[in-house]
């Protein structure tokens, strides 16, 4: 019983942390949104102009 409320408690903690850092590095956030997504957005519509 104690366990389980020990892992709760921890899964509950990582989900806090994970939130609080993305609040804090909204910067870095969208730094990543930008280097990640936004490039493959932009190949696939490249791909897709390309062979249409």
């Amino acid at each position: 019983m104690m366990s389980k409320i020990q892992q709760y408690s921890k899964f509950l903690f990582s989900i806090i942390n994970f939130v609080s850092s993305i609040i804090t590095n909204k910067f870095a956030f969208k730094k990543f949104i930008f280097n990640y997504i936004c490039p493959f957005s932009f190949s696939s519509f490249a791909f897709l102009d390309i062979y249409h």
